[in-house]
């Protein structure tokens, strides 16, 4: 081989080694970021708390007159199919589907991962709601202009007001204010009927003992439970607030704000364990009605943290993940006046014992 024919050799070997090298850099360069979806890494965990929490009651209710439903825990819904429509604009079936999911506690708002926040603000509940109606396999809403009126359980003496909530991308809530408070019913308490007696004498002084004695006794039976009746249905009645006029189904919060003057914090969640995908964490706090909720996936580009919480409070933090079907589990309480940074290191636990953990916060 000439010298001529290895120097053409070698430059067709620059040439091919070079447009490889251009070739491999142009494919790094427009390679997209692998993209992460945070619901996909969170599925295995958001399938356990949904298999923990109770579900919603279900009722059935003639679409042809109006109906009153009760909850479990107090909350009274009138149905009055005149002030109802589906979404199509079809008529309604036979019957309509009421879904209620009453939230009068801690396990059940932890279990359905709803916080207590209102865009970046802690409220104090007095309880949260879901609710939801069909027909006829279709979704319902209310007319244009028309309400549903629906009596809330009164669980609290502080003034509270109307909240309805909404769910972002990653299953956070977060609650928006009304600006429709909760009042309550005015109601006059029954008046017990007066005793009659049944003889007065003053023939002796044996005789008026046996009047005074016997004075109780004169109201007719009829009488007294005709007024222990009415005071029964007076004590119900006062359980519940006066009703509110709601104009969509969905998520509803009796809530005030907590109006907590101290400084606020950021508490960093550091997740310790690399091989868990995705977790849920909750601050619970000690002295308040009041919960806060916050999450972890594998990827994430900032840490995990709650957010604007005010110093001095003592809550209980904890996380919950799976992988591969085992569930896990962190527990700690902190003072927030001592602590801005928690290291979570989950441990292996079962169903069960989160499920029992969970309902002790009652």
């Amino acid at each position: 081989m000439t010298m001529k024919s290895i120097l053409s050799l070698f430059i067709i070997a620059v040439i091919i080694l070079t447009g490889c090298k251009a070739d491999s850099e142009s494919d790094v360069e427009n390679k997209e970021p692998i993209k992460i979806n945070p619901l996909d890494r969170l599925e295995q965990v958001d399938k356990l708390l949904s298999e923990l929490s109770k579900k919603p009651q279900q009722f059935e209710v003639s679409s042809n007159k109006e109906t009153e439903v009760s909850g479990a825990k107090g909350t009274v819904i009138h149905v009055d199919p005149n002030r109802l429509e589906t979404i199509d604009g079809s008529p309604l079936g036979e019957n309509i589907q009421v879904e209620l999911l009453e939230m009068t506690d801690n396990s059940s708002m932890l279990l359905n991962n709803t916080q207590t926040v209102s865009n970046g603000q802690i409220l104090v509940t007095g309880g949260a709601y879901y609710l939801n109606m069909t027909s006829g396999g279709k979704q319902l809403k209310m007319k244009e202009g028309k309400g549903l009126e629906v009596q809330f359980p009164k669980l609290s003496e502080d003034e509270m007001g109307l909240f309805l909530g909404e769910r972002d991308s990653l299953g956070q809530m977060n609650w928006i204010q009304a600006n429709q408070p909760f009042n309550e019913k005015k109601l006059d308490k029954p008046v017990k009927p007066k005793k009659k007696p049944k003889k007065k004498t003053t023939d002796n002084i044996d005789a008026i003992f046996d009047y005074v004695d016997n004075y109780e006794s004169t109201l007719t039976e009829e009488e007294l439970k005709e007024y222990r009746q009415k005071l029964e249905e007076y004590d119900l009645a006062k359980q519940t607030y006066q009703a509110v006029e709601l104009s969509s189904f969905g998520w509803i919060n009796c809530d005030r704000f907590m109006n907590d003057q101290s400084p606020k914090i950021n508490i960093e969640l550091i997740v310790k364990n690399d091989s868990l995908s995705g977790a849920r964490f909750y601050a619970i706090f000690s002295d308040i009605k009041s919960i806060m909720t916050g999450h972890y996936y594998n990827g994430m580009e900032n840490p995990a943290s709650f957010k604007n919480v005010p110093k001095g409070k003592d809550i209980t933090i904890i996380a919950i993940s799976v992988k591969n079907e085992k569930p896990y589990m962190f527990e700690t309480k902190i003072n927030t006046s001592e602590i801005d940074k928690v290291f979570i290191d989950l441990s292996a636990t079962s169903k069960a014992a989160i499920e029992e953990r969970m309902r002790s916060f009652n």
